[in-house]
């Protein structure tokens, strides 16, 4: 029913984390018996024949472009080999916990399939605050960061996969940017997994924060705001109420109490 795909990025002085971390990940996904398939798509610029070997041992499939991928280049070369009815994606630096998938089951219980985007569960460690805050039941968000997310296949083909023209910043935030367009919504579940955090950012990525930053401005000039955390204009992936609350808190004076109710706003309604 799930076929996930786990992304791996790797270069000649790295620790040994890195690569331990995604032996770990994947043997999480490998003992859930509700995983169809598990790709390990290396972005790397050379492959890497004892972790392919590693891989083609335990079952899992080993995925090398034969150059070097970014984060979105890498998902969408996994995610074009997947067959199932939910495409899984996940950095290399999240472990879900026994019965992870048999959760998300139970909560798909409680939402329209037509509507659904993506999936999401809550983290424990997240760029987006909201997603550090697990509740009690499913909840509906207007933001979402790219570390584990489930889309219905069918979805993450229509809205043209990762967007590519960013290499490792700012995908999520176009891939939300899209689905709201399409009135499909981003499902927070409740069950909290752990992220490693930053892991994937500080040692294993070829990731360009700064050029992804520009591009995606040049491109949504109206969800800029250099008052705002991340500079971007929150209340733009709001809806009602949330959207009028966190409207008022750019009439705020600018300052660190200006930023410590943005986060706290984005952790509670985000």
């Amino acid at each position: 029913m799930f076929d996930v795909v786990v992304n791996y990025y790797h270069q000649p002085g790295y620790p040994a984390l890195v690569q331990s971390s995604a032996r770990l990940a994947l043997s999480c996904y490998q003992r859930d018996p509700l995983v169809t398939s598990l790709w390990l798509v290396d972005g790397s610029a050379e492959a890497d024949g004892c972790f392919a070997r590693w891989c083609e041992n335990h079952g899992i499939q080993y995925l090398h472009a034969g150059h070097a991928l970014t984060f979105a280049e890498a998902f969408n070369l996994g995610a074009r080999h997947c067959q199932s009815d939910w495409i899984v994606l996940s950095a290399s630096d999240i472990y879900i916990p026994h019965g992870f998938f048999e959760g998300v089951q139970v909560s798909l219980t409680e939402l329209a399939r037509e509507s659904i985007g993506c999936l999401v569960p809550a983290l424990s460690s997240c760029d987006i605050p909201s997603q550090e805050r697990c509740g009690a039941r499913v909840r509906e968000v207007g933001l979402m960061s790219l570390n584990l997310n489930l889309f219905p296949a069918a979805v993450f083909h229509a809205i043209g996969r990762v967007p590519e023209q960013y290499s490792g910043g700012y995908n999520d935030i176009a891939i939300c940017l899209e689905l709201k367009r399409r009135y499909l919504a981003i499902q927070q579940l409740p069950i909290k997994v752990l992220h490693y955090g930053k892991l994937t950012i500080s040692q294993g990525s070829n990731y360009a924060f700064q050029a992804d930053q520009t591009r995606f401005f040049e491109a949504h000039p109206e969800l800029f705001s250099a008052r705002s955390h991340c500079h971007l204009r929150l209340d733009r992936f709001q809806r009602g109420w949330k959207r009028l609350l966190f409207q008022t808190e750019r009439h705020l004076p600018l300052g660190r109490f200006r930023i410590t109710v943005q986060k706290w706003l984005w952790r509670q309604f985000g």
